[in-house]
This record gives structure tokens, sequence and C-alpha cells, in this order.
């Protein structure tokens, strides 16, 4: 018999476990979807750059971290495409490149905040807790912030992964017409 037990499925149903989901972990649960997704599109935008199949693009993309994949992106664009021509309304692509990449960071920025945090407060009941965060750098020395999130809050970070998701695909599409011309 092992000294720590192995994982092995309950065979109990979620509702049997927890009864009626609730709001804040629903909330934390679409940031990791939506970041999935967002890293998918980013993964997808990659490869079209790269103009290689699925297969390889995965291999290329697999084991890089999202800040080396997003560099990576931003890189390729700029090797593929003259970054000075009109790209959207009224900006050049180096113009929208720059906007975009400062965007993608911010989601992920957020996305880390709550998923590399400590929780504590009666969330299952008040669709609220307390995130608390602890760093330890050399330059600052120990750190520990506090704040209080609601529910409606995680889901607007929610909300806005999601629509950088759909930023991405937006960005891959209009890229491909670009090629096309």
């Amino acid at each position: 018999m092992p000294l720590i037990q192995p994982f092995s499925r309950s065979g109990d149903s979620f509702s049997d476990r927890t009864g009626d989901p609730d709001e804040f972990s629903c909330a934390i649960g679409r940031i990791a979807i939506w970041f999935s997704g967002l890293e998918d599109e980013i993964s997808k935008t990659i490869g079209f750059l790269l103009g290689v199949d699925d297969t390889t693009c995965e291999i290329v993309t697999s084991e890089a971290s999202f800040k080396n994949k997003i560099h990576l992106l931003a890189s390729l664009v700029r090797k593929r495409f003259p970054t000075s021509m009109p790209f959207y309304d009224g900006l050049t692509l180096d113009d929208y490149l720059k906007e975009f990449v400062a965007r993608v960071f911010e989601a992920e920025q957020m996305r880390n905040q709550i998923m590399h945090s400590s929780w504590a407060g009666p969330f299952l009941r008040d669709q609220r807790a307390e995130r608390r965060k602890v760093t330890a750098k050399a330059s600052r020395g120990h750190q520990a912030t506090s704040e209080v999130v609601d529910s409606g809050y995680l889901l607007d970070i929610a909300d806005y992964i999601c629509n950088m998701m759909w930023e991405v695909e937006g960005f891959r599409e209009t890229l491909k017409d670009k090629h096309e011309t």
C-alpha cells in the first residue's frame, strides 16, 4: 500500500459532491477555459505564419511558454509583413501589433493574478473572496497584497480573455486576407 494514495475517480457526479455550482468557482473556471482558447488561437496563428500543418505547429508551440509564443508570433508577423502597411482603421500594422501584444500580455497578467493567488472567504455563499498574493523578489523583498474580489469581476476578466481570443482569431484572418492580396 502506498504512503500517499494515488489519484482515483470517485464515480460521483458534480452535483452529488458539491450541489449547485457557485458563481465564484464557475467564473474562475471560465478564466481558465478562455485562456486555454486564447493560447490555442495564438498557436494557430503561429502555424499560419510559419506555413506549417497542424501537427508541425503543435510540435513547435506545445512546449513554449505563453510569453515566448507571443514573442514568436510578433516576430513572425514583422518578418512576413511590412509593418508600415495600413492595417486597421487608419493604423499601420506596426501600430496595431504593438497594441495587440500589450493587450494579450494584459490578459495573461490578469489570468496569472487570479490563478496564482491564494483564496480565503465564504466564496461559496457570498460570491466573493479575499485574493492574497505573496512574492519575494530580490529587488523588493517580501510583499503580500490582498483584495476582495467578487464573481462579477472574475467574469469581467474571463470576458476580456475571451474577447482577446476572438481578437487573435480576427487578426489571423486579416493577415490571411493581406497575404492573399
